[in-house]
């Protein structure tokens, strides 16, 4: 297994590097969040009930019972036979979303909901809209996700709602996102109680996390979701 730390010992799992506790968890930012949403609920659910969703959009997670639309009574029988499950509506596009409604009540049936809060096609950086994200009330944490990748390529190709992101930064389009304007963006944005930075994969991904950890004012991890590399605390 590679691993960025200097001891494997001291590694931690993604829900211990985050500081996840029960009730609601929000995941907003760039490309990445479906990856640790998943890997925060496997973990979890190991000790806990767990139920996943999104007050954005996102499609079913492939091997978890999923209950269309969300009915407390069917949750809680779901979840006596498995410790996670998927709450939703569907949309004509075959997506699940949760009604800001609804939310209240899964906290009420599970230890723990997770939520994915927006979206970014992909892109490993974004800038939010004045509607985004949509985060519901009763929220005791919101995950940044930064994807390393997006540093040195151009605000054109990095983010999601390019436009916005240079306008936030006063840069053009074919700007060269580096590690202090993610974190200006994230500073000035200030939609989150911790930052995850991810795709964190060698040394160099490493300088470049620490450097933009080193500028941000909140909790900050960093990890690779899709490499058998565990997370680490930067501050």
């Amino acid at each position: 297994m590679l691993s960025l730390h200097k001891n494997n010992d001291i590694a931690m799992k993604y829900y211990e590097a985050l500081g996840i506790s029960r009730g609601i968890t929000a995941l907003i930012g760039g490309g990445g969040k479906t990856s640790l949403l998943m890997r925060l609920a496997q973990e979890l659910s190991s000790f806990g009930t767990v139920i996943v969703g999104a007050t954005a959009k996102m499609y079913p997670p492939q091997g978890i019972r999923l209950v269309v639309p969300p009915d407390e009574g069917v949750l809680k029988q779901a979840l006596a036979f498995n410790n996670l499950v998927c709450a939703g509506r569907l949309t004509s596009e075959g997506k699940i979303t949760l009604e800001a409604g609804d939310v209240p009540m899964l906290k009420n049936v599970a230890d723990y909901v997770l939520l994915e809060a927006d979206g970014s096609n992909g892109r490993p950086l974004k800038a939010h809209a004045l509607h985004e994200p949509a985060l519901p009330e009763g929220v005791e944490k919101t995950i940044l996700v930064i994807g390393i990748d997006g540093l040195g390529k151009p605000i054109s190709l990095a983010t999601h709602r390019p436009e916005l992101y240079a306008k936030i930064l006063k840069k053009n389009l074919a700007h060269l996102v580096q590690a202090e304007d993610a974190a200006k963006v994230a500073v000035i944005e200030a939609l989150h109680d911790c930052v995850f930075i991810n795709k964190v994969e060698n040394e160099a991904a490493m300088k470049l996390a620490l450097a933009l950890a080193a500028m941000l004012n909140c909790p900050v991890a960093a990890g690779a979701l899709l490499k058998e590399i565990k997370p680490c605390l930067l501050r």
